[in-house]
């Protein structure tokens, strides 16, 4: 095996591709893949990040790769940090996984192709692409309830474009697109990972047996009331905390049942031109890559208005947060609101009562 040529796995995902649970079972597996000369090294600078929103163990090479200053004293430390992290590396694989790499520019990916090469490593890249409407559904979720979005869904799809054939060309353009393995993303996240292990060329390991939990699902209530939270504050901290008191009892999805409604005809052709361009890069061009679907979940293109009074329940939540974020700490001010919270969402028609 020592005579094989050594190779680097780079696992860049797409966002929203299930990265995630393939990366909890590679850090859990550590010793696991070591048997099979696979070593899936921790970051350099884990421990300083918070590990519900940095995941994978490539943190600093994304954050070298995608900083648009690349001579600024950030970007060269954390490339020093990257470049230790691939040197000290002996294993015949070496993986490396962050589902932002894709969205690097292309002479930044060839550096670090060459800088592989200088230490006898080839590349492999491990990509995976999801279905287009699925994938909008779920970024419009994550928009909404993570980053303040206020569109409804029709508008927000309309102008959305998914990342895969701008992110498929830029990797094919710096890597080949002989060394780019493809992965489709299956519903179950479990599949994917096992998917991206068998792409690596290793058994998967059996910590990925032990079951992995979906990202929670936003049903198009929530969706609606979080858009009018989003429209009552510029404070994402105070955002955030009335969203997660609101959700906290949420059913995930179940109250917008499976009914399903036709998008945009401009959002379907940009998704089809895209499963098409895909397929002619990456896959045999008589098998299409993603046939995008032509519906979305209905009550996703069903406006939801707010009440009246909801949305001034609503108001008092948002500034009475406010408050307690400007004198800190008042824990029976914030138990109080979280209870009044959860009565908003009562009243909106979800969560427990």
């Amino acid at each position: 095996m020592s005579e094989k040529r050594k190779r680097c796995v780079l696992h860049v995902g797409a966002g929203l591709t299930g990265a995630s649970v393939f990366q909890s079972v590679c850090e859990r597996a550590r010793h696991e893949l070591a048997v099979d000369d696979v070593d899936y090294p921790p970051d350099p600078r884990e421990q300083e990040c918070d590990r519900e929103t940095e995941t994978g163990n490539a943190i600093c090479l994304r954050n070298y790769l995608l900083n648009p200053r690349p001579e600024s004293f950030a970007a060269q430390a954390n490339k020093r940090m990257a470049w230790m992290q691939i040197a000290a590396s002996s294993a015949r694989t070496l993986v490396l996984s962050d589902d932002a790499l894709h969205k690097a520019p292309v002479e930044r990916l060839k550096e670090l192709r060459a800088h592989l090469s200088a230490h006898g490593r080839s590349v492999e890249v491990v990509f995976v692409l999801r279905e287009a409407t699925s994938h909008a559904v779920a970024a419009y979720g994550r928009l909404v309830r993570d980053q303040g979005l206020r569109q409804s869904f029709s508008e927000f799809v309309f102008g959305h474009k998914p990342p895969f054939f701008a992110s498929a060309e830029r990797l094919a353009l710096a890597f080949g697109r002989e060394n780019i393995r493809p992965v489709i993303y299956s519903a179950d996240p479990r599949e994917t990972a096992g998917a991206i292990f068998d792409r690596i060329g290793v058994d998967a390991p059996a910590a990925l047996a032990a079951g992995a939990d979906r990202e929670p699902q936003t049903g198009a209530r929530a969706l609606a009331l979080l858009r009018a939270l989003n429209a009552l504050s510029d404070n994402p901290k105070v955002r955030k905390r009335v969203a997660a008191a609101l959700l906290r009892d949420t059913p995930s999805g179940a109250e917008d049942g499976v009914a399903r409604a036709s998008l945009p005809a401009a959002a379907l052709d940009r998704f089809r031109a895209d499963a098409h361009a895909i397929a002619a890069l990456l896959f045999n061009r008589e098998a299409p890559a993603l046939e995008p679907l032509t519906t979305a979940p209905a009550a996703l293109m069903r406006p939801y208005d707010v009440d009246p009074m909801t949305e001034r329940a609503l108001e008092a939540a948002v500034a009475g947060w406010t408050a307690a974020f400007a004198a800190r700490p008042e824990p029976r001010l914030r138990r109080g609101l979280s209870s009044a919270a959860r009565l908003v969402g009562r009243r909106f028609g979800f969560g427990q009562s």
